[in-house]
């Protein structure tokens, strides 16, 4: 939860809540009830803040934590300014003029192939 996109949501008084973390040796995206969710994204030391902390140090406390990239590239993260340049060329398209290399190798094999069927 980051009080700004993520929340708690207090329940009505006669109810509760459980939240519950996926952790995988990935950040993905997966779907949960039908609707399109991230799993945790495990950085720095995020996870101690889960209640049952303590608890899974216990039962993983061999395992190896591996530094993981967001499934979405984030800005900060590698890679993350290439993918904002993209993204502007792609919302620019229709109005500049771009070469499109796979475009371009579709009409140059489509020549091709009208001269040996010729």
């Amino acid at each position: 939860m980051n009080d700004t996109t993520i929340a708690p949501v207090v329940p009505a008084d006669d109810k509760s809540i459980e939240y519950y973390a996926v952790l995988l040796n990935t950040h993905e995206v997966i779907l949960a009830e039908g609707a399109a969710a991230e799993i945790f994204h495990s950085s720095g030391s995020n996870h101690e803040n889960f209640s049952n902390f303590a608890e899974y140090k216990r039962l993983y406390a061999g395992e190896a934590r591996t530094a993981m990239t967001s499934c979405a590239t984030v800005l900060g993260e590698e890679g993350g300014w290439k993918h904002l340049k993209a993204l502007l060329l792609l919302g620019a398209s229709p109005l500049v003029p771009m070469r499109d290399p796979f475009e371009d190798a579709c009409e140059k094999i489509n020549a091709r192939a009208k001269v040996l069927s010729a």
